[in-house]
């Protein structure tokens, strides 16, 4: 693959658990088991998205829920078992192979660099204890940019740090519809990380690839 050697990379579902994540593991089966029967993968895609970008955006909880539930036509009844979920089970935590990925990229030079709509991620990467391996942390409301997936993250950190194609950038995230379209706007190669293969059926070429977590894409890096 590609000798990157600047990393542009998402926070939430791509080196730490994020809400949304964590609700896939932890509350959605539940919730799909007492409603009976899986939900539509596109529609699920669908409301998935959308509920992420409301929580991008600092949504409440009650609202994040009442989208997500609306979008699946899962009955508003059972908000509740999310909710309670979250308040009471839900904390922000590194996956287990975030801290060998980065180690590596540090280990090389590489530049790294936090680029998430989320717009406490500065917070949660002091949290996390991670900050001492990024050249800097960007969000919108930190830029004073939109946010992905048009290109402002990436034109204020490239007129910012004076990045041209010779610093080999890439976007890592998880999400073809924000990261992915992200990458398109910005004209630059993309690494999905679909641990949950909600993907799996996609098409990657050219500029794309898609691992299935940051272990392979490290293995992947190694092999050269």
């Amino acid at each position: 693959m590609r000798n990157y050697h600047t990393w542009l990379i998402d926070l939430d579902d791509t080196l730490q658990v994020g809400p949304l994540s964590w609700a896939m593991i932890n509350v959605f089966p539940e919730i799909i088991a007492r409603v009976g029967g899986q939900p539509d993968p596109v529609r699920f895609e669908a409301g998935y998205g959308r509920t992420q970008d409301l929580f991008n955006a600092g949504a409440d909880d009650q609202t994040l829920a009442q989208e997500l539930f609306t979008a699946m036509g899962w009955p508003l009844d059972l908000k509740s078992v999310m909710i309670d979920k979250f308040h009471n089970d839900y904390r922000p935590a590194l996956f287990e192979d975030t801290l060998a990925f980065l180690d590596y990229l540090t280990g090389r030079g590489d530049q790294i660099y936090i680029v998430s709509n989320n717009r406490g991620a500065q917070y949660i990467v002091k949290m996390l204890g991670i900050g001492k391996y990024f050249k800097d942390v960007l969000t919108p409301a930190d830029c004073g940019v939109s946010g992905k997936p048009t290109s402002g993250l990436w034109d204020h950190l490239r007129a910012k740090e004076n990045l041209t194609d010779k610093d080999a950038p890439v976007i890592v995230g998880n999400n073809l519809r924000t990261d992915g379209a992200f990458s398109k706007n910005c004209g630059l190669d993309c690494i999905i990380i679909d641990r949950y293969n909600r993907f799996a059926d996609a098409s990657f070429e050219g500029p794309f690839q898609r691992f299935t977590s940051l272990q392979a894409l490290t293995d992947a890096l190694q092999a050269g």
